[in-house]
């Protein structure tokens, strides 16, 4: 509904390898990818950070918040790939809100694709809706179905 109405979103989930089973990030991404393949694709995988709130929770469950934050997930990486679109989402799940595509792109040694370069001072999940909003919307799909058997 949202993205009928063109309504700029993009869903996030607490995926936190310490926390969700890696089975049951499948099952999300599946289920949301029957919905929406972009919006899947360009799902914000939320990590546990050691808020206030959350150490007294952690510690009303009886885990230790100490050990907890001791556990590193694994390192975020950035895949690159010989389609645009799929690094363009690859990067958009890495660092989707604080730098614009031009800026993260330059970051990485990389040039930015001529076709989002209507896109180039937008962040990646800004840039998401505009993208469906464009010619490039079929590619973008073609491209979130190709990344989602990637993430998964």
């Amino acid at each position: 509904l949202l993205r009928e109405k063109k309504l700029s979103f993009h869903p996030a989930a607490m995926t936190d390898r310490r926390l969700m089973p890696e089975d049951e990030r499948r099952r999300l991404l599946e289920k949301l990818s029957e919905i929406d393949p972009v919006a899947a694709a360009n799902l914000e995988e939320e990590r546990c950070d050691p808020y206030e709130a959350t150490i007294v929770r952690l510690e009303r469950a009886g885990i230790d918040p100490v050990s907890f934050f001791s556990r590193n997930p694994e390192p975020e990486e950035i895949a690159i790939f010989e389609d645009p679109l799929l690094t363009f989402l690859s990067i958009s799940e890495a660092e989707g809100e604080d730098c614009d595509l031009a800026d993260l792109y330059r970051k990485l040694g990389l040039e930015l694709p001529e076709k989002l370069s209507p896109f180039a001072d937008l962040p990646p999940r800004v840039a998401v809706p505009r993208i469906l909003s464009s010619n490039l919307a079929p590619e973008l799909e073609e491209a979130a179905r190709l990344f989602l058997k990637f993430k998964m």
